[in-house]
């Protein structure tokens, strides 16, 4: 491992701490502390979890849920799918609805499109380990989630949403609903919005572990060098990024990647 480095995902760290510290003659650099945000669901109503939001921001779905509800001049139209008779139904629609997204155009984190991949989803869901959802609007798909699960844990792995209705909150509607669903089930425990931070997994999550991403390098001189390098640009990347958001830029720039 003179030249190379490892790199571990989501690994629970302590409060505080170096970034680059030196252990056990290894070297090892925090690429960045985040909270992994996740909801506890066992043993718990969806009014008790509902409970825990401000009356804004239950008023704010509610209205969101309305709105939607509205546009469709009926009841939402969505569907849970899990059983793997069920994957081909489901990537039959939120395929061509994960190209749309801008999580696939410019993050390549879309559905992946592959036969393996199909495969696998068929393999987790004999083992009641996958969940699929579709919201749809006047009969199109708009939103999707793509829930794999470990133990009684699901996991948030895939998501999109068309940017052209996103004035209808999409993902935020198809998101309340799920949970909804998932509690009123009561058969996961935890709902893990897996690893990275943002607005929507801050929103809805009620809890949070610290984690980073870690890399884990011999001790040498020029890997050191290297990490401290990394790091300092990465100080200067948030610290422009924190100018954007005071500037208004952010927002901006945000809609514009998203296409709207």
């Amino acid at each position: 491992m003179s030249d190379q480095a490892l790199l571990a995902r989501s690994v629970l760290v302590p409060a505080g701490g170096r970034d680059i510290h030196s252990t056990d003659g290894v070297l090892v650099y925090r690429l960045g502390v985040y909270r992994r945000f996740y909801i506890p669901i066992a043993g718990r109503t969806f009014e008790e979890y509902l409970a825990g939001f401000s009356s804004k921001s239950r008023s704010t779905l509610q209205r969101k849920l309305r709105k939607f509800e509205n546009a469709e001049g009926a009841a939402v139209d969505w569907s849970t799918y899990r059983a793997a008779v069920d994957v081909g139904t489901f990537l039959a629609a939120a395929l061509p609805l994960s190209r749309r997204t801008y999580q696939h155009r410019l993050l390549n984190s879309g559905l992946p499109d592959s036969s393996e991949f199909g495969a696998h989803l068929e393999g987790l869901a004999s083992s009641g380990l996958f969940r699929g959802w579709i919201l749809r609007l006047k009969g199109e798909p708009i939103a999707y989630i793509c829930a794999m699960g470990t133990g009684k844990t699901l996991l948030y792995d895939y998501v999109g949403f068309d940017a052209f209705h996103g004035a209808l909150s999409p993902g935020t509607v198809l998101q309340y609903l799920v949970l909804e669903q998932l509690h009123q089930e009561g058969e996961i425990d935890h709902f893990d919005f897996t690893e990275g931070e943002g607005p929507h997994k801050e929103f809805f999550g009620t809890e949070f572990l610290l984690c980073a991403d870690v890399l884990v390098s011999s001790n040498g001189w020029g890997m050191h060098v290297l990490f401290q390098a990394h790091r300092r640009w990465g100080i200067s990347m948030r610290a422009f990024a924190g100018m954007a958001q005071g500037l208004g830029l952010k927002k901006w720039l945000k809609k514009l990647l998203r296409g709207q």
